[in-house]
Order: structure tokens, then sequence, then C-alpha cells
């Protein structure tokens, strides 16, 4: 899910085709169809929600405190599908450019991922069973943030890196390219002035 800050006024909001603008008028953006969105203002900052993680924290949102967590996180600068408008002008001419030369929309893709900087999608990385609920999780790709049904492991990163959360002996892996779980470090005691260490 994609969400604009304005760093101005501080209002949070979501995105729809039609384009939405904060408060102070100075942030707004929309949805261009698919999972592509733009955004215009110099107080605007994308953020994102991994929807995997959105959707577990609403469909197992526990009934005491504390609530469940889900990842959030700001976009990167150079964002395939969240562009700022000044680069989304910049890419949509390349197309058009393109289409008139008759290049491929695989040539024209590449032209366009040059221009803004931008680095080929990522494949889904390796997956995980937990040993306490036999749920398999895997992240899909980069900020994909994914936890286990009953919130023992997590894994993030996709095929671009992997992000274990969880103990050693509670997750096994499935899959190919696995990364071996890291021992827990043992708990660090505090030792109050005057008093012996048991």
């Amino acid at each position: 899910m994609k969400l604009l800050y304005c760093s101005r006024c501080g209002d949070v909001f979501n995105l729809k085709l039609q384009e939405k603008t904060c408060s102070c008028g100075e942030t707004s953006g929309s949805y261009t169809g698919g999972l592509n969105a733009v955004f215009k203002g110099k107080y605007a900052k994308p953020l994102g929600f991994a929807n995997n993680s959105f959707v577990d924290a609403l469909k197992y949102q526990p009934s005491k405190p504390p609530g469940r967590l889900f990842t959030a996180f700001v976009i990167e600068k150079n964002c395939e599908t969240f562009a700022h408008k000044d680069k989304f002008t910049r890419m949509t001419a390349s197309l058009k450019k393109a289409k008139s030369t008759k290049k491929t929309a695989k040539e024209a893709r590449k032209n366009c991922d040059r221009q803004i900087g931008v680095v080929s999608p990522l494949k889904a990385g390796p997956k995980y069973r937990c040993k306490k609920c036999d749920d398999v999780i895997q992240s899909k790709g980069r900020h994909d943030f994914v936890w286990c049904k009953c919130g023992a492991i997590a894994v993030d990163g996709g095929n671009d890196y992997t992000r274990l959360i969880g103990r050693p002996e509670d997750q096994d892996c499935v899959g190919e390219n696995c990364v071996p779980p890291k021992p827990i470090p043992p708990p660090v005691r505090i030792i109050k002035e005057g008093s012996q260490p048991r």
C-alpha cells in the first residue's frame, strides 16, 4: 500500500486514482493505474506498508495489548512504481519516443529504468517453516516483511537480502539459498553497585 507524508503539515494519506492533496496543499499524489503512482511537492515523502504484513496484522488483531506489529517503511528515492511527478514525466516521454521510433517495449522499459536509476525487480527469497505453527513463509521482495501465523518467526528482503527474526530453534529452511540462523547472544546481566553476582 502506498501513502504520502507531508513534512510541512504532518498529514499522512493513502492514494486513489483521483489526485489527493494534504491539508496544506503542498503534497499531492495519485495512482496512475495498476501499482504505479506519482506524487508532487517538495514536502512529499513516499511511504509504504508491506501488504502481507498489514493484512496479517488486521487478520490476527489481538483482543488485548500489545497490538500486532506490521511493516511500514519510507520508499526509496528511485522507486520504479512510485515516482516524483518530474521523473514520471521523463519516463512517459521516453516511452512515447520509443513508440515513435518503433523500439520494443522491453528496450523502452530499460531506457526508462536507466533514466531514473532503477534496478530490475527482485525475486522471492528462500522459504522458512515455523516449527511451532508449521506455517511456511517467504518474502516476495525487498520490504516484504512476513510473519508466520503464530508470530514466532519472520523473514524480510526477498532475494535482495535475507533478514530472519525469531529463535533459530523455531525455524527450518525448506528451500534453496537459505541463510543459516545466527545464534542468539546470551542475555546481559546488570549488577547493581555493591551487590554480588549470583
